[in-house]
């Protein structure tokens, strides 16, 4: 039997390989959208996290700061400037502050670049502001400084006593001197979109803008409203921040004086930034409404008593008002500057000199007298009159610019003649030089002697007979020191001038002359003529000699101190505002040394003594002392003036003086109350200086 063969078995092959890739593609599609969206979903909740962390945490008090600028206001804090004290702590300048509201550059002020729609829109903004400001100063019975020309009130009309005004504010607004007030109000109220207003509002804000456009007001210059506030009203407009944008509440600082007129020309004044400064200051970080130092001691030592103004953030929040200060914008206080002057010292000297002055000089130009610590070059005390008031100053300024006795000029630091106060010197500068002897004798002869009108006047020592050095000295015997000119010339008078600090600088801090000793270079620059007759002139004091009390008084210091010249300085010292450190001192310093085996200092000094006990006014103390009568000529007038120096005592010497008077004589007598003051001064304080 055939076996059936076996069917053959039909297998079905299910192609699943395309369907399961696309099913997968398809899960794999959905699976990546599912990790986006989570990662999305992930990153969106650190993001959150992290924001949530920075503004809860991280940035706290920024943000609340933001939340509270709306009832925020900066308020500049003036630093006070330093104090300019006495030697003993006697207070020469200080500062008073004070709080004024102003507008500051956050006023909406139009710039040059804005469109006219952007223009209109800070002009409405800045009326509602002012509308605003004006409301709460009515409300609290405030005036502001106004100097708008034209009355609040109908009939408008200019006012009498702001002329002045009147016409600035129509230069400004490019109008003619005939201009109506109705023509200037028209023109304010066009030129600063004020409409919508009463008319009495409108009018006080076209004031308010006419009083910023006539104090220059911009966005880099802030504008006045109240010179001086209260305290109390401060919160009045804190409270209305929201609607007052630009107010300010400023502390600034006004110099005062206690001192008043004395030492008047060394311890300066202050004043606002002129145009010519501006750049210089703006680079030291200066804000344009500064007060800087404008000359004397208020000027060279600006950079120490510069203070750095504060920055007070107050805030109104719940009802409750916080203040701080931000970092690095607390106010910083200037430096005190403590001087050598002695207050007391000065003031009684000043008081002397000026009854002195007008007992003996025929004139009103005044006089000066310094006054050293021959130990140390100090000035102890420096006069000059006339002289004036210091919290006056900027107000009577016009008046002492103008008046003939020339107040302005600090007359101990001028240079004048010396006269016969300049022999001593050149006694000095002969026998120093070797080229004459203490020994050298001279005759003095009735008449002229080597030129024309120059002889001698011969007081006190009348006759033949020889004279020496000490008598020369004593009498002032013109005709020795033209001999003693002769001899020795006058390149050996100009080589041993700076040596006594003549021609030369005397290390003061504040401006003074150099001053000048007769020199045939001089004349040549000039293009005149040198003489040999200056040469003698020059041994009196005459000729093109020009010196400064505070010279002369470093010169007779020199002859003190055998020889060694100390620099002149007035600043003792700069220390912090409560006087804790001291960052400057300044020590005596040598600035020259002449040398003598020959006698010269014993020589001056016993020449000098012996000129003393011819005035009774000296004759009581033991002080060496020299007068002066230097000629000079004013409108074709032949005039004379008095000078007088020396030191006291002649054994170990204290102070070093010179004294000057315009047309007068004897000036040398008041040296006799410097020495009694002086004395007095110690008794009083216990012998201590």
């Amino acid at each position: 039997m055939n076996k059936l063969p076996k069917p053959k078995r039909k297998v079905c092959f299910i192609n699943i390989s395309m369907y399961d890739k696309k099913q997968n593609l398809n899960n794999l599609a959905h699976l990546k959208r599912l990790y986006f969206f989570a990662a999305l979903i992930a990153a969106f909740f650190i993001i959150s996290l992290i924001k949530l962390v920075e503004y809860q945490i991280i940035k706290q008090d920024e943000f609340a700061k933001k939340a509270d600028s709306k009832n925020m206001i900066k308020q500049t804090i003036a630093a006070a400037r330093g104090d300019i004290v006495d030697r003993n702590g006697v207070v020469l300048a200080t500062s008073n502050l004070k709080l004024s509201l102003v507008f500051d550059s956050l006023f909406p002020m139009p710039k040059v670049k804005d469109s006219a729609e952007i223009k209109q829109q800070k002009n409405m903004k800045g009326n509602e502001i002012i509308f605003n400001l004006l409301r709460i100063l009515r409300e609290n019975n405030l005036t502001y400084d106004n100097n708008f020309p034209i009355s609040l009130n109908a009939p408008y009309k200019f006012l009498d006593d702001k002329a002045a005004e009147e016409a600035k504010l129509k230069t400004a607004l490019n109008q003619q001197p005939y201009a109506s007030p109705g023509d200037i109000l028209n023109l304010l109220f066009e030129k600063y979109d004020i409409k919508g207003y009463a008319e009495s509002d409108a009018v006080q804000i076209a004031a308010m803008r006419a009083n910023m456009l006539l104090s220059n007001f911009a966005n880099n210059n802030s504008f006045p409203i109240i010179d001086s506030i209260e305290p109390e009203y401060i919160d009045k407009f804190i409270g209305a921040k929201q609607n007052l944008t630009g107010i300010s509440i400023a502390e600034s600082s006004a110099r005062v004086y206690p001192c008043e007129d004395v030492a008047a020309h060394i311890i300066g004044n202050v004043g606002p930034i002129y145009s010519h400064e501006a750049e210089a200051l703006k680079e030291k970080n200066y804000e344009n409404d500064a007060i800087v130092g404008k000359f004397g001691i208020e000027k060279e030592y600006e950079d120490y008593l510069r203070p750095y103004n504060g920055k007070l953030t107050t805030v109104l929040k719940n009802n409750k008002i916080k203040k701080y200060y931000e970092k690095d914008e607390e106010p910083k206080p200037g430096k005190t500057v403590r001087l050598t002057l002695d207050y007391e010292f000065q003031k009684r000297i000043q008081n002397a000199l000026a009854e002195h002055i007008n007992k003996t000089s025929s004139s009103n130009k005044g006089g000066a007298a310094v006054v050293l610590d021959v130990a140390t070059g100090e000035v102890l005390a420096m006069v000059s009159l006339p002289t004036y008031n210091l919290n006056s100053y900027n107000k009577d300024f016009e008046k002492l610019n103008a008046a003939p006795s020339k107040p302005l000029m600090n007359q101990a630091l001028g240079a004048f003649r010396p006269g016969s106060a300049f022999k001593p010197f050149i006694a000095a500068a002969g026998i120093l030089s070797g080229k004459i002897s203490p020994s050298l004798k001279c005759r003095c002869v009735p008449g002229a002697v080597l030129f024309p009108r120059m002889g001698c006047l011969q007081e006190h020592h009348k006759g033949s007979h020889m004279l020496d050095i000490y008598d020369a000295i004593r009498h002032s015997c013109n005709n020795y020191f033209y001999n003693v000119a002769k001899i020795i010339d006058i390149e050996t008078i100009d080589e041993y001038a700076p040596y006594f600090g003549f021609a030369t600088d005397t290390g003061l801090e504040i401006y003074n002359s150099d001053g000048r000793v007769t020199n045939p270079a001089t004349f040549t620059k000039r293009g005149q003529t040198y003489h040999r007759g200056f040469t003698y002139q020059t041994g009196i004091g005459q000729a093109d000699t020009a010196v400064t009390q505070l010279q002369l008084a470093i010169a007779q210091g020199t002859i003190a101190n055998r020889g060694k010249r100390l620099a002149a300085h007035i600043v003792k010292s700069v220390e912090s505002f409560d006087n804790s450190q001291t960052f400057v001192e300044t020590k005596p310093k040598v600035l020259s040394q002449l040398d003598s085996s020959n006698q010269a200092w014993d020589v001056i000094t016993k020449g000098m003594k012996l000129m003393a006990q011819t005035r009774p006014p000296l004759a009581k103390f033991d002080v060496a002392a020299k007068s002066g009568s230097p000629e000079y000529s004013d409108k074709n007038k032949k005039l004379t003036n008095a000078v007088g120096v020396g030191f006291f005592p002649t054994q170990k010497p204290e102070i070093a003086m010179s004294v000057f008077v315009h047309d007068a004589k004897y000036a040398v007598d008041f040296l006799g109350k410097i020495v009694d003051i002086w004395e007095n001064l110690k008794q009083e304080r216990g012998n201590q200086s």
